[in-house]
């Protein structure tokens, strides 16, 4: 028991890693096992509270003076308000501190000075935001056990959603999901486009968990990771238009508008639009396929794609992707970006590419 903070539980965080082998990746982004939530460029905070005279705000590290988590409630005085209005007594939530538009750096700045001038930097700027993403502990219950569906699904997103409404700087992590008859966040058709959704907003990441998972302090399970990696852009040559899928299997069956001979069929399939891209870059004069891709792709685009391939076929795109494979000469996870009428296709080189 802590003399210095009464009742705290001062639960070490647990550790996430950076991110799993290429296939384990690919796996957990196709599998309705895992959910996603989008990581803030801030700081990772433990509230906890107690009773409404002991509300903790602790860091990940240890105080060198105190030998105890660093304490910092007094640096955010509207975070600790918020909790005691709000917050069931013994409830501990995890969360960001962050700063829209900033980045960790700025966080520090605040949160590692002394609390009149965190304040004062507050209020010549704006408050900073919380982001909270799990919860951990709920009145009188520690949840550490519990799955992840759980922790989330029922106490954050269902006992504690009152909490949020009309809030500015106190928010809940929107959790997606892939999967059917899930009781937690909202379904998504692809977290790959989730995540695009988030590097095109200037966004740091995300985080994948799966859904069964149980908190485990101090340690880095491999029920979770970080994905923040994204290459530069690349350009590479259309080699081939792609047609879309026929047959529709997505979850709107009931309301879905495209349907053909009595089947329901893709959107895509029945304008008779293109669906993608195959892309490759040259190696010892061959043009070799390095990989596909559909996603950022307008529906506009792939009209015109059908109705104008001159304009595609041999000529340059430009993508992003999330990682580039140097052995197997592919990309991971590729954006349309743009065409590329101003390049060669002939300087689109597959060893200068992965090199």
């Amino acid at each position: 028991m802590s003399e210095l903070y009464p009742g705290s539980h001062q639960i070490p965080a647990m550790r996430y890693h950076n991110k799993l082998s290429d296939a384990k990746v690919d796996a957990a982004m196709a599998n309705g096992e895992w959910c996603m939530q989008q990581k803030m460029d801030g700081c990772f905070y433990q509230l906890e509270k107690i009773d409404n005279d002991h509300i903790y705000l602790f860091s990940r590290t240890k105080s060198k003076k105190t030998g105890e988590l660093a304490e910092k409630s007094d640096n955010v005085p509207h975070i600790i308000e918020w909790a005691r209005k709000h917050l069931p007594d013994d409830t501990v939530v995890l969360g960001e501190v962050y700063i829209p538009g900033g980045h960790s750096n700025d966080v520090t700045s605040i949160m590692g000075c002394l609390p009149k001038n965190a304040i004062a930097r507050q209020e010549a700027s704006d408050w900073v935001h919380y982001y909270i993403f799990d919860c951990i502990w709920y009145a009188g219950n520690n949840l550490c056990d519990n799955t992840f569906e759980t922790r989330v699904g029922h106490y954050l997103e269902y006992m504690l959603y009152d909490c949020f409404i009309g809030e500015k700087y106190i928010e809940m992590a929107t959790t997606y999901t892939l999967g059917e008859n899930i009781n937690i966040g909202i379904g998504c058709k692809s977290f790959q486009e989730k995540l695009n959704e988030i590097f095109a907003a200037g966004g740091e990441g995300a985080v994948f968990k799966r859904l069964d998972s149980i908190y485990e302090p101090d340690k880095r399970p491999m029920t979770c990771f970080k994905m923040k990696e994204h290459v530069d852009s690349v350009d590479l040559i259309v080699m081939e238009l792609l047609d879309p899928m026929r047959e529709y299997t997505g979850k709107e069956i009931d309301i879905w508008p495209y349907w053909e001979d009595g089947i329901p069929v893709t959107k895509h399939y029945y304008y008779n639009w293109k669906n993608g891209m195959r892309l490759g870059a040259y190696k010892d004069g061959e043009l070799i396929e390095v990989g596909r891709v559909a996603s950022g792709l307008t529906d506009e685009l792939r009209e015109d794609m059908a109705a104008h391939p001159e304009n595609y076929i041999d000529k340059v795109v430009q993508i992003s992707c999330m990682s580039l494979n140097k052995k197997d000469y592919t990309v991971r996870h590729p954006v349309y970006e743009c065409m590329r009428p101003d390049k060669d296709e002939n300087d689109c080189l597959l060893d200068e590419i992965f090199s």
